[in-house]
């Protein structure tokens, strides 16, 4: 298992008993994301992502809260990278449409996305936009990196010259 597995000491049973200490008082939307997360951190993905497909499947205003959260973790587990990069797009319209996203996952899935398009799909050109449109939004030194390292590669730039650029 991974470290953070062994750190929490988490078997199925210590997952389990954690999963029903969470107060059922908790919204849903909380009690299903928290459950998931306890999932993921215990390597248990295909229960994480059962939890978070059922918070998305609540009503719109009971899931206000959490719903970009779920989606931005659908994405990044997912096992299909077109599964993915069409999981970090709705993880923007989710958070355009009014959903909360105070961790700015909105912003990082143009970065997740990007590098799926640059280093699983060899869309090089989709993947210098995304970094642009990241990069517009609010500029920082990584998607600079990002953007330097995506047209290195673009020309063709052996990967000593890429490391020079970053």
């Amino acid at each position: 298992g991974n470290s953070t597995a062994a750190k929490l000491g988490s078997t199925p049973e210590t997952l389990a008993r954690a999963i029903r200490a969470i107060p059922i008082e908790f919204p849903a939307e909380f009690r299903l994301y928290f459950a998931g997360a306890l999932a993921y951190y215990s390597e248990d993905f295909a229960g994480a992502r059962q939890s978070w497909q059922e918070l998305l499947a609540l009503p719109e205003n009971s899931r206000r809260q959490r719903s970009v959260w779920a989606e931005f973790m659908l994405a990044k587990t997912a096992q299909d990278p077109q599964e993915a990069l069409l999981g970090f797009r709705s993880v923007r319209a989710l958070a355009e449409s009014g959903f909360q996203d105070r961790l700015g996952l909105a912003f990082a899935s143009l970065g997740e996305e990007a590098r799926i398009e640059l280093y699983r799909n060899q869309n090089i050109s989709r993947a210098m936009l995304l970094y642009a449109e990241r990069h517009a939004s609010s500029p920082d030194n990584e998607t600079l990196a990002s953007l330097r390292w995506a047209s290195a590669v673009a020309l063709g730039a052996d990967e000593g010259a890429r490391n020079a650029l970053i």
